[in-house]
């Protein structure tokens, strides 16, 4: 009787479970279909309650309630992409529901991870093909890079000092051009304002000073005051680095928690709707006649 049995349990076999590619890519595209849905209606509320008035506020309260919306569409798109790759498998089989669900999580991920550096590519390659549609008369000085990235604080504040340092040399040879006992002046020798910017931005104002001694017509009281001021400038500017480096990061830290919480949450959430659809795929199919995975038949 027993080896009738296990003969009989060879012959019937095991149905493996088998994942369905084709239930996970629909059930990513409801997940997407869903989430554009909520990202429209996200962003019609956020545009609707903005005051021009208080933007200050509206910008503060829109940032929090853009984060919850993307927390709350990744976990509802995701939830429904799961239940419906289960309910595409068409199986009872809440383990394969479970992982389909995973799998269309995952090909989320992949994919919005796939657009996002194609976007953040294309936006970087942007002023490049704007600069090549560009004459070249048409440079403008705020787009030359000095001493840091084009538009950079660091680049605006040497651009700030160094046109100061070269009004006061400017004067200088001017009073030197004008008084003839001072014909034979030294003139402003080309780089030497550079220089002097360097070093005011290093922050070694006595090394400027010798600078636009050695090289420049300045006088000792010209070049105290124009240090001074551009000294100043230069600690102004770099104060204002620091707050806006320290905003940024507090800033990318935020968002960076929010994709956490909201891909984390959209794992757990993906993974319930593929066994919650699995395990109620017979109220979507409720006509058909289902089969045990394992038949086990004895004669």
């Amino acid at each position: 009787m027993n080896s009738n049995i296990a003969s009989t349990e060879s012959a019937a076999g095991v149905e493996h479970p088998r994942m369905s590619w084709g239930a996970v890519i629909a059930g990513w595209a409801i997940a997407v279909g869903m989430a554009s849905l909520l990202y429209i209606v996200g962003l019609a509320v956020g545009l609707s309650v903005f005051d021009p008035e208080r933007a200050a506020n509206s910008a503060r309260g829109m940032g929090i309630g853009t984060a919850i919306w993307m927390i709350l569409t990744w976990v509802v798109s995701l939830f429904l992409g799961g239940m419906f790759a289960s309910w595409f498998d068409g199986k009872n089989d809440t383990t394969m529901g479970t992982m389909h669900g995973v799998t269309v999580w995952g090909l989320a991920v992949v994919m919005s991870g796939l657009l996002l550096s194609a976007g953040i590519g294309h936006a970087m390659n942007a002023p490049a093909l704007f600069g090549d549609h560009m004459g070249s008369g048409q440079a403008n000085e705020a787009n030359v890079p000095i001493n840091g990235m084009p538009g950079s604080p660091a680049a605006n504040a040497s651009a700030d000092i160094q046109a100061q340092l070269e009004l006061g040399a400017r004067s200088a040879d001017g009073a030197a051009n004008a008084t003839p006992r001072y014909a034979m002046a030294i003139r402003t020798e080309p780089g030497a304002i550079a220089m002097a910017t360097d070093a005011i931005m290093s922050s070694q104002p006595q090394t400027a000073k010798d600078i636009l001694v050695a090289y420049t017509a300045m006088t000792p009281p010209q070049i105290d005051v124009t240090v001074a001021n551009a000294t100043a400038r230069a600690q102004r500017y770099q104060t204002e680095a620091k707050a806006l480096a320290t905003r940024t990061a507090k800033c990318t830290s935020a968002a960076l928690w929010v994709v956490f919480l909201s891909t984390f949450l959209g794992l757990l959430a993906s993974a319930l709707g593929g066994c919650l659809g699995a395990a109620r795929v017979h109220r979507v199919y409720h006509l058909r006649t289902y089969r045990p995975m394992i038949s086990t038949e004895l004669n």
